[in-house]
């Protein structure tokens, strides 16, 4: 069984190393969408291999899978290549790095990115309202849950890395101090909340 495995694996390699001859990058990008939707990534080395110069639709190939599967790691590497090969100035590649950072739940990356754009069109502000508006729904649910367990400490971390708060994370925070016997934080944030400008309903 195990001999079976090793030598199609053997005649699997042999036909993939024949390819590099043979690649270019449509043909590539065929493959490599077909290889990571699996989430074998060994197509992207064998274009670098063969010095293929990966392009716009090879970054969103890439991009896409990482966003996927969430994966910031090597999501963080599909980044690295973008700046090698020159695509850090490219709308449609850098709405795909938003893109991906926002589903890898890191905002601050997707909102620096964002940020260093020279031109942004539709579909990098959509990104950037849709993925803030998730983070805090995701941030006020972690939040609530930390305070219905009394863990008010681990809330108030939550809270305080919010980039935006809304309503819902001011009340949430508020009453869960009052829940929590903390009547003075309570008293505080509300007093924060205000001068910030944000007024309760």
């Amino acid at each position: 069984m195990l001999r079976g495995y090793s030598e199609g694996e053997y005649v699997w390699n042999a036909v993939l190393s024949s390819l590099v001859t043979f690649l270019s990058v449509r043909l590539g990008n065929a493959l490599l969408s077909m290889f990571v939707r699996f989430g074998d990534w060994v197509m992207l080395g064998m274009m670098l291999l063969a010095g293929i110069r990966l392009d716009v639709n090879s970054f969103h190939c890439l991009l896409r899978s990482c966003g996927g599967a969430m994966d910031l790691v090597r999501g963080g590497e599909v980044h690295a290549h973008v700046v090698r090969f020159g695509f850090e100035m490219d709308v449609d590649v850098v709405n795909a790095l938003i893109t991906m950072y926002i589903k890898c739940a890191d905002i601050v990356s997707a909102r620096m990115l964002f940020d260093k754009m020279p031109n942004r069109d539709r579909i990098s502000w959509n990104a950037m309202i849709s993925g803030y508006f998730d983070n805090m729904e995701l941030n006020n649910s972690l939040i609530q849950m930390y305070l219905s367990v009394g863990h008010w400490k681990e809330a108030e971390t939550v809270f305080s890395r919010m980039e935006c708060r809304d309503i819902v994370a001011w009340t949430t925070m508020i009453s869960g101090y009052v829940d929590n016997l903390l009547p003075d934080k309570a008293l505080k944030t509300y007093k924060t909340m205000e001068i910030e400008g944000t007024m309760p309903d």
